[in-house]
């Protein structure tokens, strides 16, 4: 599991929000900024329009937080990630979920 020093706190989501670059895969939109912090961070967004019931929600954040942490060692410099869920992606594994972090990171660099 994440540990919660890895996650964005809501006094920075805003300005994440609002500076930084913006990243469209087709299941999601990214929003990367650099940071000052020791590590990389993520945050995590998944409308109830989107997904209805809870429980869906709670298993896409828990493959979005695994994917971010098992990619984590490969980043170089110490960014901020909002993620932002556009569909109903619970039918997706984890490989294809992780596949679409690893094209963030490629688009980023």
């Amino acid at each position: 599991m994440l540990p919660k020093s890895y996650r964005v706190p809501k006094e920075v989501f805003s300005v994440v929000r609002k500076t930084g670059t913006r990243i469209f895969t087709p299941d999601f939109q990214f929003i990367v900024r650099k940071n000052s912090a020791s590590s990389s961070r993520i945050g995590i967004v998944i409308p109830k329009r989107v997904v209805k019931h809870a429980v869906a929600r709670n298993a896409i954040k828990r493959h979005i937080r695994d994917a971010f942490e098992s990619l984590q060692a490969t980043l170089t410099d110490t960014i901020d990630i909002l993620c932002f869920v556009k569909q109903d992606c619970t039918k997706k594994s984890y490989a294809d979920i992780k596949k679409e972090m690893y094209i963030l990171l490629a688009k980023k660099t």
